[in-house]
């Protein structure tokens, strides 16, 4: 369907989820951020993480019962592990305006171009190695160069890392994270930065409760 492009780009909110971080029913975790965010007009772009379908046959069935398209899929060819996947519902307000760039082949990240008449945008979306510092630095490494040339850069994801003893916490409140020098500097390389902890660099948000502890994560 031909889309009138406008002349600039709406304003649009972006939301991140891991879809297996919290609970492990993905199809109920879909839902519930459907009916929150995407139901209400809160998102126009939903990226998501850790999808664990099998294939995009099985993807494609749990969006069934929703609108919209989807773009930047990378799914581990291996196993039903990693993979990302950006989300436009159906009454977004960069509904046609939003196009696949490149990913990588094994569920890592995939990039998403916003596109109007006067100016694009790109949106990152990552699923870093959750399982060892070295894993992390290495990955962050390896994409050292790769996103130089794409114009209005925003990142978002699943990064597995915090620089800010604030957001790691444990039962005796804030503790200094595992260093991450080389995942930090590719971040300041591309002149991009923790939005929220610019904002607010004293608060701390809270969003899942392990129901048999006090630990917020």
């Amino acid at each position: 369907m031909a889309v009138n492009l406008p002349l600039n780009i709406p304003a649009y909110n972006v939301m991140s989820f891991n879809l297996n971080g919290a609970i492990s029913d993905i199809g109920r975790k879909l839902k519930w951020v459907y009916n929150t965010f995407v139901k209400t007009g809160l998102a126009d772009i939903v990226l998501f993480q850790e999808l664990h379908w099998k294939d995009v046959a099985d993807m494609r069935k749990a969006f069934w019962p929703y609108r919209g398209v989807l773009r930047g899929l990378s799914m581990n060819p291996g196993s039903a592990t990693r993979g990302v996947v950006a989300w436009i519902p159906g009454d977004s307000t960069l509904k046609g305006l939003v196009h696949d760039v490149c990913t990588d082949s094994v569920g890592r990240w995939s990039l998403i171009k916003i596109a109007a008449q006067s100016e694009s945008q790109h949106i990152l979306n990552v699923y870093a190695p959750s399982t060892r510092v070295a894993a992390r630095e290495t990955f962050f490494e390896d994409l050292e160069g790769t996103f130089d040339d794409y114009s209005g850069l925003l990142a978002g994801g699943d990064w597995n890392f915090v620089s800010r003893d604030i957001d790691n916490l444990n039962l005796n409140g804030p503790h200094p994270p595992d260093k991450h020098p080389v995942a930090e500097a590719w971040l300041d390389s591309l002149e991009l930065v923790d939005t929220f902890a610019h904002e607010f660099p004293t608060a701390v948000l809270t969003t899942f409760r392990h129901r048999n502890a006090p630990i917020h994560c």
